[in-house]
């Protein structure tokens, strides 16, 4: 099942807060396997639908989770801006770090 047989893409806009054409963008991006070009948040979403076969209440909950712009929860962040620069960084280190620090 693809996401645009859940939502349209004028309310999967509405939901993330991303314009109608990064949303098309992104889809294309993910059935073209390109997954770098798309954020990871954002993969999650399709996945939930294309690979777990997720229904309409848990892709509005994840939206509504992931992407309202009043969380405070910094993980998609962290990891978007992991996944951004991640030729430019010690992934290992960072990993290692990580660890220490739990």
């Amino acid at each position: 099942m693809r996401i645009t047989d859940l939502l349209s893409i004028t309310e999967l806009s509405r939901l993330t807060g991303k314009t109608r054409p990064t949303i098309y963008k992104y889809i294309n991006d993910y059935e073209n396997k390109k997954y770098d070009n798309v954020p990871y948040s954002f993969k999650l979403l399709l996945d939930m639908v294309e690979v777990e076969n997720k229904g309409i209440e848990e892709v509005k909950a994840y939206c509504h989770k992931k992407f309202n712009a009043n969380t405070d929860d910094k993980t998609t962040e962290l990891v978007n801006l992991i996944l951004k620069n991640k030729n430019k960084l010690d992934i290992d280190s960072i990993i290692k770090k990580i660890k220490e620090e739990l």
